[in-house]
């Protein structure tokens, strides 16, 4: 059941279309497979498969560009799965990150791409090119959500590695609360 979903989800968030032409989105059609996508995730005792039901169902209400609706849905489902530490997980922080994005918080997208920055090494460039902070008074709030010292090193280590920026001045900050940070060589090489 999860692939033929998966499948029906696929023609509506996977790009057929040329760079200089804008999508055309059907809406009631990807309203009805969310829709189908929470049943089934009702009826799924995995949570393996939850996950990815998950997963398709944020997708799905990310591309038709309702970011409530993504917020909404993540704070329902996500509590029912169990399975934080699969990279599915990350993709779907990164939805949530995004449908923030779509709706101007930037402060808290930008935590979360930080997490996903930590935690996901597959998902570092997306993470990376998505985190935008605009000012100090941003940079400030942002840096003070972070739970742990590896946190604040993900996302000086973001800092860093921009264009323009002071890559030593960083790693040097990395390395005054957390020495054997993984940044330290990502950002030297």
């Amino acid at each position: 059941n999860f692939l033929v979903f998966a499948k029906s989800c696929e023609p509506h968030v996977i790009a057929g279309y040329s760079s200089w032409e804008s999508p055309q989105r059907n809406v009631q059609a990807m309203d009805d497979l969310v829709r189908r996508g929470i049943r089934e995730f009702r009826r799924t005792k995995s949570h393996y498969i939850k996950l990815r039901y998950a997963f398709q169902i944020l997708r799905l209400a990310h591309y038709k560009g309702d970011f409530e609706e993504v917020l909404k849905l993540y704070d329902f489902l996500l509590p029912k799965t169990d399975e934080r530490n699969s990279l599915i997980y990350y993709w779907l922080l990164g939805h949530k990150a995004g449908a923030l994005a779509g709706l101007k918080q930037n402060v808290e997208a930008s935590y979360l791409y930080t997490v996903i920055f930590k935690n996901a090494p597959e998902r570092r460039p997306s993470a990376y090119r998505s985190f935008l902070i605009r000012s100090d008074e941003e940079w400030t709030a942002c840096y003070n959500m972070c739970k742990d010292n590896e946190e604040r090193a993900a996302m000086l280590a973001i800092r860093g590695v921009n264009a323009g920026n002071k890559v030593v001045e960083e790693m040097q900050n990395i390395y005054a609360f957390s020495p054997n940070s993984e940044f330290l060589e990502m950002m030297l090489i």
